[in-house]
């Protein structure tokens, strides 16, 4: 998964938003499943040091566009969906340029299509940099 964040609101010590895209390509046997979404990202920070910054997220109902209405056997239900996820991460460094997060992903049609398995990512790791 690719993803780019940009910051558009974040107050002195303890909350911020978050607003951007990703773009994930997911493999399970045989499947392969492309998925272009809109990400509105809040962030609770747990506490500030000079290098350590941890933080929790949690994004709801992101726009998603997929390549496909079908998944390693699921039924998606649309080409439509909506991208959650929620989990944990910190910056690190001087600056706090680079970032580890680990964070459950879920795809979901809200219940608005005829059918909706959804999908589950049950762990992501990432590893970035911010600029």
């Amino acid at each position: 998964m690719l993803e780019y964040l940009t910051s558009v609101y974040h107050t002195q010590k303890y909350f911020s938003i978050f607003f951007g895209m990703s773009f994930a390509n997911w493999n399970a046997g045989s499947s392969t499943l492309f998925a272009l979404s809109g990400v509105l990202e809040l962030r609770w920070w747990i506490v500030h040091t000079p290098t350590f910054n941890p933080y929790l997220m949690y994004s709801v109902a992101g726009p998603t566009i997929l390549s496909n209405n079908h998944f390693n056997g699921s039924k998606l239900g649309s080409y439509v969906l909506f991208q959650d996820y929620m989990g944990f991460g910190v910056m690190l460094g001087t600056q706090h340029h680079f970032t580890i997060e680990a964070k459950l992903v879920h795809y979901s049609n809200g219940d608005l299509g005829v059918y909706n398995q959804g999908m589950q990512v049950p762990f992501l790791m990432a590893l970035g940099y911010s600029f």
